[in-house]
């Protein structure tokens, strides 16, 4: 699971809390488990909700076995409708969730603001050696009339420069930079763009309410 999951309300027939996750789908690992979330809720309450996984992304086995991708991007969806926006969720097995994960955030999807051009940088930064490209990327995308935009960096693979050429940007309220931290020993090893298709899938329940 990623670092935040996100409360969808769309569909306002069907509120729902998603989870953005990423499952190492070689055939050689156990294939898909049920999965349960325990959501704590303002007033303290809390409940326990079964996933069902709701869409998926990543490629073909066989293309992903080609450029390294080891990891299938899903997204988790309450089974049930969640009207109100919880504060937080707990990931488990178990269908009464007495086991649970370490505590995920979740964005209630409400803002202040009202952004009608942003855009993400599609996949988290690593190994390049020009800081100045990412700044021109930034000042090409304002002159494009963009408002907002959200940036991932792998970090310990990419100098801190980076972020600190980011910080003027950042203070304006434009520009927000995050660590996409999906190196060992979250993960086993490399995976193609330290997972692309998750970066995408979590920039877009990030912004889609700004």
């Amino acid at each position: 699971m990623r670092r935040l999951s996100f409360h969808d309300t769309r569909n306002s027939s069907y509120p729902s809390v998603v989870f953005n996750c990423m499952y190492d789908d070689r055939p050689e690992l156990p294939h898909l488990r049920k999965l349960y979330s325990l959501l704590t809720f303002r007033n303290e309450s809390t409940a326990c909700y079964p996933l069902e996984y709701w869409a998926s992304c990543g490629g073909h086995p066989a293309a992903r076995n080609r450029s390294l991708e080891i990891y299938y991007n899903y997204i988790l969806r309450t089974e049930s409708s969640v009207p109100e926006p919880p504060l937080h969720g707990q990931i488990s097995f178990d269908p009464e969730c007495r086991s649970l994960s370490k505590t995920i955030p979740i964005k209630d999807n409400t803002t202040n603001k009202n952004y009608t051009y942003a855009v993400c940088l599609h996949k988290s930064i690593y190994n390049l050696t020009e800081p100045e490209m990412l700044v021109h990327w930034v000042e090409l995308n304002l002159a494009l009339g963009v408002e907002f935009m959200t940036i991932y960096l792998q970090n310990r693979y990419i100098p801190e420069s980076y972020y600190t050429l980011m910080i003027p940007y950042i203070k304006r309220g434009i520009v927000e930079v995050l660590d996409w931290g999906l190196k060992p020993p979250v993960i086993p090893g490399y995976t193609k763009f330290w997972g692309q298709t998750a970066v995408i899938n979590e920039c877009l329940y990030r912004n889609m309410y700004r």
